[in-house]
């Protein structure tokens, strides 16, 4: 008779899961998150982004350009309340205001449904008369360049 040799069982264990142990801080709560000082306000964000608009749709009809200037709009509900002077104006408006709506859903935000425009005949104008000093500074405020070009060709305004 032949010796039967039992077969060897070896013993193994299975793996088991140790939970990785996460060394980055805890953040409690959302309000360390939002609380930052830094970020512009929203209503700031779109101020910046109609201006642009106005900028790209608007520069060369002054009669609009300078009222959307001069006056903000409210925005509430997706929708832009804009109050212009005249019938004349809204027309005007109205005939690019598609264009104005594209570039605020492309750059500001897409949900933007609409600009409604009301005439408040009442509204004052701002007239101002402005001497070659006041031009000058108005200049050099929208472009900072305008002093060196002044320099260059050796300008000056005469008092």
């Amino acid at each position: 008779m032949e010796d039967f040799q039992s077969p060897v069982i070896k013993e193994t264990t299975l793996p088991v899961e140790v939970p990785i142990q996460d060394s980055s801080p805890k953040i409690q709560d959302n309000s360390e998150i939002n609380n930052t000082t830094d970020k512009p306000d929203d209503r700031e964000i779109f101020l910046k982004h109609w201006k642009e608009g106005i900028d790209l749709n608007f520069q060369k009809q002054p009669t609009v350009y300078f009222t959307l200037k001069e006056y903000q709009p409210e925005i509430e509900n997706n929708v832009i309340y804009l109050t212009v002077k005249n019938e004349l104006q809204k027309e005007e408006i109205g005939e690019k205001k598609r264009l104005l709506i594209a570039h605020l859903r492309n750059n500001y935000r897409n949900e933007i449904e609409d600009i409604e425009i009301l005439v408040n005949e009442e509204m004052e104008s701002k007239v101002k008369i402005l001497d070659e000093r006041e031009k000058l500074k108005l200049l050099h405020e929208e472009n900072g360049s305008l002093a060196s070009f002044m320099k260059i060709l050796n300008m000056n305004i005469k008092e």
